[in-house]
């Protein structure tokens, strides 16, 4: 009886929003954002740059897709920035995760980054603006990898402009030499952004923040405006070598997703914005020697947010078939990622996700959330909630002459 009144529930919400608005957004993950970048007046200057998350995520899950687990710990990268000339940037330093109730370090990692700024494009060599940091969506990039694996290396092109985002990168994930008894894992993305329609008042000002780069959630935009964007996105991973002993065949897998977004700025003391980001999500497997489930899915991902003075809420709907993603949120997949063997054609999830960002300081973020679903295929409410503070701030030492 209270599965078919929270399912009722679910669904009168998620209709009562989108009669509101009949346009059905992506996570807002900005305050999880470490992006690398360059200061103005900043040769030969030597800064001590730290980057913290603390996490606590419970997934309540009993199906057979997806397990439910406790991810509870602590991530800290302190590192020294010097900046040889005003368009590079030199960071290195130690990346740390440790999980409570461990009593060792879950890892230990030297990172090091070279970055080279040329107007709006910058170029990275060693440990990537990675992770959420690509916004790529959740059914091609699980959410809780930057608790899991969470360092990437190898290089990346980044360009910012007022109509576009652009984020290209390789990740050489594991390196094998002449009769390594593992195959190479490399994978790689693209993730773009076109900005083609932006109308904004004179007095919209959002600031900026040298690092993370996140916009100001404690303060009502009074102003309105609207923008239109056109989101493509591309994930591709391999899994094979040639110098290797190993026999297994090559695994070669794409993922894709295009589709569009609205953001509108209500201009409201309670209600600030109203955002939609909608998806086609395809999945191709181009191995020679076919061993997944499928070979080919789609999917479509439909999601609507409202922003409020006290939290965000946010309706999310997909329908996935014949639908794998290897670095993928595991719900969304259509094989099970406890049981080898087990799977489901199609997956229809509705969520209803509350959210709420508080920013602490210019530098230190609080996040709630709390997500509960329902399994249309299976006729099952599960749910899972997270807290999270996130710290990032580069603090000048001195000026080396």
């Amino acid at each position: 009886m209270k599965t078919i009144i929270m399912k009722k529930l679910l669904f009168l919400t998620f209709l009562s929003i989108f009669l509101i608005n009949p346009v059905p957004a992506q996570l807002d993950n900005s305050a999880f954002y470490d992006e690398i970048t360059i200061a103005s007046n900043t040769k030969n200057k030597l800064y001590l740059g730290i980057n913290n998350l603390n996490f606590a995520k419970n997934n309540e899950y009993f199906n057979k897709i997806a397990d439910g687990y406790t991810l509870f710990g602590f991530q800290l990268n302190p590192a020294l920035i010097y900046y040889p000339s005003d368009n590079v940037r030199i960071d290195g330093g130690i990346f740390l995760w440790k999980d409570f109730g461990n009593d060792r370090f879950s890892q230990i990692a030297p990172t090091f980054t070279i970055t080279i700024k040329k107007n709006d494009l910058r170029f990275l060599f060693g440990n990537l603006t990675g992770s959420l940091n690509h916004r790529l969506i959740e059914p091609i990039y699980d959410f809780e990898k930057i608790m899991l694996d969470r360092l990437e290396h190898g290089a990346q092109l980044i360009l910012k402009k007022n109509w576009l985002y652009f984020d290209a990168w390789i990740d050489w994930e594991k390196m094998i030499y002449r009769d390594s008894p593992f195959q190479e894992e490399v994978s790689g993305g693209l993730s773009t952004n076109f900005i083609l329609l932006k109308k904004q008042d004179s007095n919209t000002n959002e600031g900026n923040l040298s690092r993370p780069a996140v916009r100001d959630r404690s303060a009502s935009p009074r102003n309105k405006n609207l923008t239109f964007e056109i989101p493509f996105q591309f994930f591709a991973y391999h899994k094979g070598g040639q110098i290797d002993t190993n026999t297994t065949p090559l695994l070669s897998v794409l993922n894709t997703a295009v589709g569009f977004s609205i953001d509108k700025r209500l201009g409201s003391k309670v209600f600030y914005d109203l955002r939609t980001d909608n998806y086609f999500v395809y999945y191709k497997d181009f191995s020679l020697t076919k061993r997944q489930a499928f070979n080919e899915g789609t999917g479509i991902y439909l999601n609507l947010a409202l922003k409020t003075k006290f939290l965000t809420l946010m309706v999310s709907y997909w329908q996935g078939e014949r639908y794998i993603a290897e670095y993928g949120g595991k719900l969304y997949q259509s094989v099970s990622s406890k049981k080898q063997g087990e799977y489901e054609g199609v997956r229809q999830l509705l969520f209803l996700r509350f959210m709420h960002d508080v920013k602490i300081t210019d530098n230190i973020f609080l996040v709630f959330r709390f997500e509960p679903y329902y399994d249309f295929v299976n006729d099952k409410i599960e749910f899972s909630h997270g807290l999270y503070v996130t710290y990032g701030q580069d603090i000048f030492l001195k000026k080396i002459k």
